[in-house]
């Protein structure tokens, strides 16, 4: 545990230094995919989702990329979440990329979101 514990306090350094969020994504992509036992963990689900919601964010709107990136990121902001919901961490980028994906969506479609964010975080 206290490697991983070091791995993601890397990783904290590298988005303070590199905001754009690449190096981080490639960082946490190699921790979550080293061990199973990393799906489950809060703190790694939520850097997760913060790294790919920020390497996303250094894409044009049009680019499919981008939309491919938000929904991985709300994925894992979901599964943060899911894990633990008393984590600020996970509730704001849980709350970030669920926005961010509001973007790709008609008016309908984005009332829907808001309804269901709600519920399930009230």
């Amino acid at each position: 545990m206290a490697d991983l514990s070091q791995a993601l306090a890397r990783v904290d350094e590298i988005i303070e230094r590199e905001p754009d969020g690449n190096l981080a994504y490639e960082e946490m992509k190699q921790i979550y995919d080293s061990d199973e036992s990393t799906h489950e963990n809060v703190e790694v689900m939520w850097r997760l989702c913060k790294a790919t919601f920020l390497k996303s964010n250094t894409l044009d709107k049009k680019n499919p990329t981008k939309k491919k990136l938000l929904l991985e990121a709300r994925s894992y902001g979901i599964k943060a979440y899911a894990l633990d919901e008393d984590n600020y961490e996970a509730l704001k980028w849980e709350a970030i990329c669920v926005g961010s994906m509001t973007d790709f969506l008609g008016i309908k479609d984005k009332i829907e979101q808001g309804f269901i964010f709600k519920v399930s975080n009230v």
